[in-house]
């Protein structure tokens, strides 16, 4: 099977040596020629698995623990330093 390992480094922006080129289209080509050996094995009779555990997730209901809309409008009176309904913060830039 052929492979244009530049394309693909193309699209991964990544720059290959030549060898790396050899190398990559040869392994390429090792896994999908193990990709079609898999497609023939037979797996009629074998259940589907669903992640390899019987581990179970543990859902729990959704409750609102409090209004997150109390607090609006309460910043400014809480803040060290303010004016005119703004906050008051140290310069950062000079």
């Amino acid at each position: 099977m052929e492979f244009d390992v530049e394309y693909f480094a193309r699209l991964a922006r990544i720059r290959l040596t030549d060898e790396e080129k050899t190398r990559l289209a040869k392994e390429l080509s090792d896994v999908l020629a193990y990709v079609e050996e898999l497609k023939r094995v037979d797996t009629k009779d074998v259940a589907p698995m669903t992640g390899g555990t019987d581990l179970r997730n543990i859902y729990r209901e959704d409750e609102s623990v409090r209004n997150v809309f109390d607090d609006c409008g309460k910043g400014p009176a809480n803040f060290p330093d303010t004016k005119d309904g703004f906050l008051k913060v140290p310069k950062i830039f000079e």
